[in-house]
């Protein structure tokens, strides 16, 4: 009976040791690769960055005390450009793209307050995004005359 119950004790250790252990499942699940999509801007966001680009340059021209030269007319394309997807045109944002409009002209029309007009332009673009796309706020603040 003893040779009987080592070789069980053999037999059974012998499977409990070639028992093949997982690995530990960790708790982050895998991620799924993403395939890489390039962003395409839309029209109103080229718009908007290339009077953001213009307008920074303005704002050095304020400051240096130069010329200001002529109101970009690129900027009357605001009230045609395409609108990145999922945003419209509504009535809210006709009305705060004219004043926009309205606000730059001034700033060309009377250089002698450039600084202050070019300011109330700067908060008018800031109203309109505080409701319509507020992502590039941080940005258009960069604007601001101090």
């Amino acid at each position: 009976m003893k040779l009987f119950g080592f070789i069980f004790l053999v037999f059974v250790g012998g499977l409990v040791s070639c028992h093949e252990q997982q690995p530990e499942q960790t708790a982050e699940p895998k991620r799924e690769k993403k395939k890489f999509e390039m962003h395409e801007s839309s029209e109103m966001a080229s718009l908007m960055r290339q009077m953001h680009h213009i307008n920074m340059q303005l704002k050095e021209r304020i400051s240096a005390g130069e010329d200001l030269g002529e109101f970009p007319e690129s900027f009357e394309r605001i009230l045609e450009a395409a609108m990145t997807e999922g945003h419209v045109k509504d009535e809210f944002f006709i009305t705060h793209a004219e004043s926009f409009l309205e606000s730059q002209r001034a700033i060309y029309a009377n250089p002698e307050q450039a600084e202050d007009l070019y300011n109330k332009a700067v908060a008018s673009c800031i109203e309109c995004h505080q409701v319509k796309c507020t992502g590039p706020i941080p940005k258009i603040q960069q604007l601001i005359l101090e």
